[in-house]
């Protein structure tokens, strides 16, 4: 989750949890506590435009609207205003108060959101937001620190959903798609091994009458444009890749010219696999998850002549 969803380190160190509430309490309890902390230094502001009509006067005169209505006691103006209640902020809250209501984390967590909530209070209005509106801010020196406070909303109000399972919550529960999260933790990771002249794209498709081929990853030649390589991530433990898994591969293989295939798995026991089906080469290789997180993850089984950094 720190390498895909760009999140800060959030456990000291290396902890089992038995149930998800546990594993996502210090990353709402992160939260709070430097929304805490920035309450208390002072929110971010920015001077936001306002129009509207003002017992004396502020800024500009709109000279328009005051011609048209030249005999009210107010005066139309145009001023800038310093203020705390922008969308920055406004995420901040609404994720604030989604935790809240869904009753996640320790009793101790929960005083925590509430608190935090508080102090945004009265400063920042309560308007809802979406897991997309997290991305593409702007940072600046003076809100650089809501980088990493706007990544762990975008998580958090990307995954608390409703679900058709009954949980431990009278309210909604925390789901996290696994599959979805180690394919782009497979290309996090990947991109930190291969050289620096090739790129690993996740969006390259090939149609045809019958059928589109979408793998998780193309590597290809950075300046032909050649693909070179064909990733695809299996979140799955077991004895060794299935027919299913290799027919697919081989397939995209044949789809985009490509005679190199790897299957991903998590489960370090099925890497170092290899097969020759015509003219592809299948392999296999793994990214463990059962290690904490050093520099440059490691990726067993994957010895691809050329392709990687070191």
């Amino acid at each position: 989750l720190e390498v895909v969803g760009d999140l800060p380190v959030v456990p000291e160190n290396m902890a089992e949890t038995e149930t998800l509430p546990e594993s996502i309490d210090p990353l709402i309890q992160l939260l709070a506590r430097h929304v805490n902390k920035r309450a208390q230094q002072g929110l971010y502001r920015k001077h936001v435009q306002q129009n509207r009509e003002v017992q004396y006067i502020r800024g500009r005169i709109d000279v328009d609207a005051h011609l048209r209505a030249p005999h009210q006691p107010h005066v139309p103006c145009r001023f800038d205003e310093h203020k705390t209640d922008i969308e920055d902020n406004q995420i901040l809250a609404w994720t604030l108060h989604r935790i809240a209501r869904s009753g996640l984390g320790s009793d101790e967590t929960r005083q925590q959101v509430r608190e935090a909530f508080r102090r945004l209070s009265g400063r920042v209005r309560l308007v809802p937001v979406q897991p997309e509106d997290c991305d593409g801010r702007t940072y600046n020196r003076l809100n650089e620190d809501y980088r990493s406070l706007h990544a762990i909303c975008r998580f958090l109000l990307a995954h608390l959903t409703p679900g058709h399972r009954p949980g431990t919550h009278s309210t909604v529960p925390f789901v996290v798609d696994m599959p979805a999260l180690f394919e782009r933790f497979v290309g996090s990771v990947f991109r930190t091994h291969i050289s620096e002249e090739n790129i690993l794209d996740g969006t390259d498709s090939r149609t045809t009458d019958l059928a589109r081929f979408d793998p998780d990853y193309v590597l290809k030649d950075q300046f032909s444009g050649t693909p070179r390589l064909i990733l695809d991530a299996k979140y799955k433990y077991g004895s060794g890749p299935t027919s299913a898994d290799v027919q697919q591969v081989v397939a995209y293989a044949a789809a985009f010219g490509c005679s190199e295939v790897c299957l991903v798995y998590p489960d370090s026991s099925i890497a170092g696999q290899e097969a020759t089906i015509g003219d592809v080469r299948v392999r296999t290789a793994a990214v463990p998850l059962t290690t904490a997180l050093p520099d440059s993850f490691p990726v067993v089984g994957a010895d691809f002549s050329g392709l990687e950094r070191d």
